[in-house]
């Protein structure tokens, strides 16, 4: 059953209302509020990754199905293929590219690029930040939703446990890398002027 042109709270009323279910008899279904339910329908957030077998069971479709209505607006689209766009060309420079992200969460996106790729796919190695579905950390039942992302703290943790390898494997080597300090410590400007210099001479 193609969903072509829905968002995906759109499919859930849509399905919901042909099984003639209220938002709040599906919320009792699914344990859920009908203030939760109203906010999927009006794609102001969406249902745990957790949940959706038992959704899809009640809204009587597989969970590839209601999975097909498109959660993302078409600027955030637009941005994610020029960027996608910017990985396969720097390819074609003989450059690698590293994409920080939830395969989790983005196994369940449809790529949007004429090369049928996603991000983590179109890069040369992905970097799994292990976030869920819907990046959140704290469930709080009163909102009748989840709170909290944790993409940015695992994305941070992810991009110095990187630099710190690089500068430690530039130094095995002899070579001592450019590295930038807080514009906010004495001398700074100075001193990242000088390693902005290095690195356009030697590449690191």
């Amino acid at each position: 059953m193609k969903q072509s042109g829905k968002t995906m709270g759109m499919v859930i009323a849509s399905l919901r209302k042909a099984q003639g279910m209220t938002q709040a008899e599906l919320a009792a279904k699914m344990q859920v509020t009908d203030k939760a339910v109203s906010k999927w329908e009006r794609d102001l957030s969406c249902p745990d990754i957790q949940s959706l077998p038992r959704l899809a069971e009640i809204l009587e479709v597989s969970v590839e199905e209601l999975m097909q209505g498109e959660t993302r607006p078409a600027s955030s689209v637009k941005r994610i293929n020029e960027i996608v766009d910017l990985v396969l060309k720097a390819h074609e420079m003989g450059c690698a590219t590293v994409a920080v992200t939830s395969v989790e969460y983005s196994g369940h996106l449809t790529g949007k690029h004429p090369s049928g790729k996603r991000l983590f796919e179109a890069c040369t190695y992905c970097l799994d930040n292990c976030t869920n579905y819907g990046d959140t950390l704290v469930d709080v039942p009163a909102l009748g939703q989840r709170i909290c992302p944790a993409s940015g703290i695992s994305a941070s943790y992810l991009m110095w446990a990187v630099q710190s390898t690089v500068v430690e494997k530039l130094l095995e080597k002899g070579l001592k890398p450019s590295v930038y300090i807080s514009n906010h410590m004495p001398d700074a400007a100075r001193i990242n002027g000088e390693a902005l210099e290095n690195y356009e001479k030697y590449g690191f």
